[in-house]
């Protein structure tokens, strides 16, 4: 049997705290470190006039393509995240047993 104090707003805060981890190892273990690749590169193609080195072009595709999976994954993060308002654990329970845009998990019925 399940826990009883387990949530659809557990679920939906768990989902987007997931994604918003896969955005930040892509961000940070991506985007970041060939960034500085780039910058440099294009520092020292400014100052010595040198060419780009070959392997820019497709480190350059590649930022795109996962800076560009971040700001999409950024959309189902947010709904998650704010699908229901954050709570202390001081609070009062809720009223609506964790319902809000989803539909409830833990009765039959798709209102409650």
């Amino acid at each position: 049997m399940a826990d009883p104090t387990f949530r659809n707003a557990h679920l939906a805060i768990s989902v987007g705290g997931g994604l918003g981890f896969i955005m930040l190892l892509n961000t940070w273990g991506v985007v970041w470190r060939v960034q500085k690749r780039l910058i440099a590169w294009a520092r020292i193609s400014a100052e010595q006039g040198a060419p780009m080195p070959p392997e820019a072009d497709r480190l350059m595709r590649w930022n795109y393509l996962t800076a560009r999976t971040s700001f999409w994954l950024s959309f189902p993060m947010l709904f998650f995240h704010g699908r229901r308002p954050a709570t202390t654990r001081f609070s009062a329970p809720s009223r609506d047993n964790g319902c809000g845009m989803l539909p409830c998990l833990t009765k039959r019925t798709t209102t409650c």
